[in-house]
């Protein structure tokens, strides 16, 4: 609820539309942030927008190389950092692509043309850990909600995707 409450909504709206127009959507993690990634990706192909990720950030840092001024990269990062997502974002930013991340005060956040800051009561516990991967989870969520209720083809989208792997479901 801290979150969603946190969220400018004029940004957000901003960040919606970037990411609905977006050729392609590069999540950027490293460590234990990939499976928040990793879901992301998923949640947004599930809904017709190309998104890709991978536990690789070498892997990651190759495709930024390959992106254009109509794609996105979403960098999700416990300190903000992390090396690996820094080099990611340098090089989406000299092809002029769109990033997004947490708070405004990290190195990463610094690159970054977007902000989105996640409520976390971690502080509670470790002294200088301010990240939960539940808040960034949350806000891959709220995206994906907005993002579906704004694309026409998402719920066919969804509909293929959900056919396609039913039987696997059995």
């Amino acid at each position: 609820t801290q979150t969603v409450s946190m969220m400018n909504s004029e940004n957000l709206q901003d960040i919606l539309k970037r990411i609905n127009n977006a050729q392609n959507v590069l999540f950027a993690a490293v460590g234990n942030t990939v499976p928040v990634a990793m879901d992301g990706a998923y949640k947004l192909n599930q809904i017709g927008i190309s998104a890709v990720s991978t536990p690789v950030w070498e892997t990651q840092l190759a495709y930024s190389y390959n992106l254009s001024p109509d794609d996105v990269v979403i960098a999700i990062s416990n300190s903000g950092e992390s090396t690996g997502v820094i080099n990611i974002l340098e090089a989406a930013k000299q092809k002029k692509a769109t990033s997004i991340t947490n708070s405004e005060k990290s190195t990463i956040a610094k690159i970054s043309d977007y902000h989105i800051t996640t409520a976390t009561r971690e502080k509670l516990f470790l002294d200088e850990y301010r990240f939960s991967r539940v808040s960034a989870t949350m806000v891959i969520e709220v995206l994906y909600l907005f993002l579906t209720s704004m694309r026409k083809e998402a719920y066919d989208s969804i509909i293929q995707h959900e056919s396609s792997i039913a039987f696997t479901k059995e």
